[in-house]
């Protein structure tokens, strides 16, 4: 399916071009310190928002609306308001700004609400998600010739990339870590959704660069999600097409394959494994003190129930503890952070959403029912990595909850 530029409405022209400028920024400008995209994006996404809200809005599924309203609107006026009264209305310097942007930022999905728009949010992730695979590749290619070229030097002074490598059980592994290196999820979900459909060795390609993309990437979440996204997408296609009996049998039988790989791997290659998830290692003894202060911080019931609201670094002696002065305004332990600022009672609601969305709204087109097992996957991923509240993962939110509330046949924005 090719779109011309003649046939779209005016609505549709703002949309292609505040979806681009997004996508485009996402991968070459991530963190805003390479050539200046980011927040010029930021800027038309807001005036194209501004220009189609109250026409668009009203137009939405109820499911688009309720989370709107709640991820855009609700989620930063809470944090905001909580903050106030958290630090005795003392106003500090606003530097917790990743949820704001990131509920902003979500406020693209009102551009993809019907056919076109959405064929064009989605050629746009594969074109920019293929772009990644091959510079990684490429990255990879050029440690075994040279330091590298201008391009690599570029992304590792932009802070966008991390060039490396990482040693496990006596094995030295590659380490070509992109920041939104784990939105090839999405591209996998896609890629191996696309196999089980209908099997080509085109398509068997594309899945297996994707995978090799993720495991050259480094990080052990990555490479344990290259296998687990493709087995969490074919236990979803199986589930959507196979009676109930066929279907706990063929699990079954998986489940004992994936035990006996697994206990065959850990057993040829323990000391890689018993390197990798040791609890001496920096990164994850990092996460174990994390969350040690977490559990204190939420050992304070009100805290724990409502959350602290934004800025709680600039009044909480636990909060500076837990983040350090580094710079940083948050925790890897995404789920944990979110109840730190929101509480419990806002990520119960965050979860409802989530498991709604993924397990009980039924996608119709059989092409896109791939978007519910890759936003599963994400978030998975995401549990132990800040992933979620940034530009890559809004759009890989963004992406997939549009095809859901679009695909179920609720509602169409002409």
């Amino acid at each position: 399916m090719l779109i011309k530029v003649s046939r779209l409405s005016l609505k549709e022209i703002v949309s292609l071009i505040s979806l681009s400028l997004l996508w485009v920024a996402n991968l070459i400008d991530p963190v805003g310190q390479g050539i200046g995209v980011k927040y010029p994006s930021y800027f038309i996404l807001f005036l194209s928002v501004f220009c189609l809200f109250f026409y668009v809005f009203k137009r939405l599924d109820k499911d688009h609306k309720a989370f709107l309203l709640y991820f855009s609107i609700y989620l930063p006026l809470y944090g905001f308001v909580l903050m106030v009264i958290s630090s005795g209305a003392q106003l500090f310097k606003f530097t917790d700004t990743s949820y704001i942007s990131s509920s902003f930022l979500f406020m693209f999905t009102i551009l993809v609400v019907n056919k076109k728009t959405l064929f064009i949010n989605e050629f746009l992730m594969k074109i920019t998600l293929y772009c990644l695979v091959f510079f990684i590749v490429w990255v990879f290619s050029l440690s075994y010739i040279s330091e590298g070229g201008e391009g690599v030097e570029y992304f590792m002074k932009s802070g966008m990339l991390f060039f490396s490598s990482r040693q496990y059980g006596g094995i030295k592994l590659p380490y070509i870590y992109f920041i939104i290196s784990p939105m090839l999820i999405l591209l996998l979900a896609r890629n191996s959704w696309k196999i089980f459909i209908k099997f080509s060795v085109y398509r068997l390609v594309t899945v297996l660069l994707v995978v090799v993309a993720l495991a050259l990437s480094g990080t052990r979440m990555n490479i344990l999600m290259s296998v687990m996204t493709v087995f969490v997408v074919f236990l979803w296609f199986q589930f959507s097409r196979l009676s109930y009996n066929r279907l706990v049998s063929i699990v079954s039988l998986l489940l004992l394959l994936l035990f006996l790989f697994l206990y065959v791997s850990y057993s040829s290659f323990q000391s890689l494994f018993g390197d990798a998830f040791s609890s001496h290692d920096i990164s994850n003894l990092k996460k174990i003190d994390d969350l040690d202060l977490m559990m204190t911080i939420f050992n304070n019931p009100v805290f724990f129930i409502f959350g602290q609201g934004f800025n709680a670094y600039d009044w909480s002696p636990l909060t500076q503890s837990l983040i350090g002065s580094g710079g940083a305004t948050k925790t890897e332990l995404t789920y944990f952070e979110f109840i730190r600022v929101f509480g419990v009672l806002n990520f119960l609601i965050l979860l409802f959403f989530f498991i709604r969305y993924i397990f009980f709204i039924k996608v119709t087109n059989v092409e896109k029912k791939w978007v519910q097992p890759g936003l599963l996957c994400y978030l998975l991923a995401s549990t132990l990595n800040p992933y979620l509240f940034s530009l890559n993962g809004v759009l890989v939110l963004g992406t997939c909850l549009s095809s859901i509330f679009y695909e179920r046949g609720v509602y169409v924005v002409k």
